[in-house]
């Protein structure tokens, strides 16, 4: 499922999780992430959405998984809300929210984002830098 979430492969993907349904798979953590990856690659928000909640055990990765899903397709606030309700967020979870702000224009949101963040790292800030060179503000990201 993983290498159908890289190549946009949705119904292979879903072919593959129906298998691991009928082999009472279905409940893995592991899997689950990797669905949500896949309707997350695809643009299917809300599956991916759905897939979240369906997990029993939620991981890191199932938390960051639903937020590059949101925003990555543009739902930047539904991806802050995520971000909001994740037990403990790692810097990945912070990028990925920042980096689809500043791909969506949302420069000064993304940069209000950094500066909650504990710890921004060279991804935070090569996220902020794209996105200020990205609207031709060259100029703000050089400060």
């Amino acid at each position: 499922m993983a290498a159908c979430a890289q190549l946009s492969l949705l119904k292979l993907g879903s072919s593959i999780y129906s298998k691991i349904v009928k082999l009472g798979m279905s409940n893995d953590t592991v899997v689950a992430n990797c669905l949500i990856d896949l309707y997350g690659k695809y643009g299917a928000v809300e599956h991916a959405v759905r897939a979240f909640y369906d997990v029993i055990d939620k991981d890191v990765i199932s938390w960051n998984s639903v937020i590059a899903a949101c925003t990555s397709n543009g739902n930047v606030e539904l991806g802050f809300k995520f971000l909001q309700l994740m037990p403990n967020p790692d810097s990945i979870s912070y990028n990925g929210l920042i980096n689809g702000i500043a791909l969506g224009g949302r420069i000064e949101d993304a940069v209000g984002i950094l500066t909650t963040m504990p710890c921004p790292n060279s991804s935070s800030w090569n996220s902020i830098i794209t996105g200020f060179v990205n609207r031709n503000r060259v100029s703000e990201a050089s400060l």
